[in-house]
């Protein structure tokens, strides 16, 4: 009778696929007649409970053949290092595998940036004259992922600097200075940070962005995140649309009275 394994495994985008095929092929080549067999449905949960229902389906298998027990179906004693309860393993459906490959099989599933297992067998020599070997399941902190609670911890987005020269922004042209209006054609530096620091604000990390203004050149440094550099980005397009929009305006009013001020003598009509 062949033998086949099947695995149901959700939320895990990370399996190693070279080391489950190792695993399956195993398991092919250690099964042997149905009674050596075990079959399993497991709904998910802690390590020490997948070693608990693995054992409660060899006892079941067992005593379906209770006759003529196979040695090959006995349960090594299996001895747990390391914290066992804290790993999770999704649900699992074995169907006719031998106990090796259902316990060689968590290698492949606890195997990502957190921890791994390690599953080795401890032979006596005397496992064929009815011994019961010894199998050790060692939870190992993963050394690519350090520990279990800088593994939790989210890491932090990257941080960028831009630069952004303001001067034009900030600063009245020459050809209004002296108007009444001359005010309205410029955006103080400080209204500019404030307006930076109220949309910064309405997204996450605010406490990260970092504005500095150099008054002798005229540039801001901006240090955040991508998204709070668009926002400055954006917050200083449209300030300066506005402002570009008043100035605008106040050329048009300048020319209009300076052409009043001329006079009809001075524009021709005169003649």
């Amino acid at each position: 009778m062949s033998s086949t394994l099947l695995i149901r495994k959700t939320d895990r985008n990370d399996i190693d696929m070279k080391r489950l095929l190792i695993a399956l092929s195993t398991a092919a080549a250690l099964a042997g007649p149905a009674a050596s067999q075990v079959s399993l449905d497991f709904e998910g949960g802690t390590l020490t409970q997948y070693v608990a229902e693995l054992r409660t389906a060899i006892d079941a298998q067992r005593e379906l053949y209770s006759a003529d027990p196979p040695p090959q179906i006995e349960i090594p004693n299996v001895l747990l290092k390391g914290d066992s309860d804290a790993v999770e393993l999704p649900p699992i459906r074995l169907v006719s595998v031998s106990s090796d490959a259902a316990l060689n099989i968590l290698e492949v599933y606890v195997n990502d940036e957190r921890r791994r297992v390690n599953v080795e067998k401890v032979s006596n020599g005397r496992e064929a004259h009815g011994g019961r070997g010894l199998v050790v399941i060692e939870v190992r902190e993963s050394k690519r992922g350090g520990s279990s609670r800088q593994a939790q911890e989210p890491e932090a987005p990257p941080s960028f600097v831009e630069v952004f020269s303001v001067r034009q922004l900030t600063t009245t042209p020459l050809l209004f200075r002296g108007e009444d209006f001359a005010a309205e054609l410029a955006l103080p530096i400080e209204s500019l940070i404030v307006a930076i620091d109220t949309g910064t604000a309405m997204i996450e990390n605010p406490d990260s962005v970092q504005v500095r203004y150099h008054e002798d050149s005229g540039l801001l440094f901006v240090r955040g995140e991508p998204g709070h550099i668009q926002l400055v980005s954006q917050v200083i397009q449209r300030s300066t649309t506005m402002i570009q929009e008043r100035r605008n305006e106040a050329h048009q009013l300048l020319n209009a009275r300076r052409m009043r001020d001329r006079g009809p003598s001075e524009s021709g009509e005169g003649r």
